[in-house]
């Protein structure tokens, strides 16, 4: 029987959160333009929309930092993490 190694195993992992991201990204897309269309069927703005989804991916993410103990990067980690976001929010909003 063929034993997974751990390289192996990480590219399965890997894989799978693949397919599981764009899988909800695509149904992610679907819930959020039913839940923010107005009465009259028409579509949220662009501004709202991402104010909305980025309130509640925040809110996700500092329960899920205070569920996995919640401790604060260092000074370098912190300064590239805020890096990224910006060019994340510059380039791909």
């Amino acid at each position: 029987m063929l034993q997974p190694d751990g390289e192996t195993t990480l590219a399965v992992w890997a894989g799978g959160a693949a397919v599981a991201s764009a899988g909800l990204w695509a149904v992610g897309t679907v819930l959020f333009g039913r839940a923010l269309a107005s009465r009259d069927g028409a579509p949220p703005t662009a501004a709202s929309a991402n104010l909305f989804k980025n309130l509640l991916a925040t809110a996700v993410f500092l329960v899920g930092w205070g569920l996995v103990g919640g401790a604060v990067p260092d000074e370098r980690s912190t300064a590239w993490l805020l890096a990224s976001g910006f060019v994340g929010f510059a380039v791909g909003d």
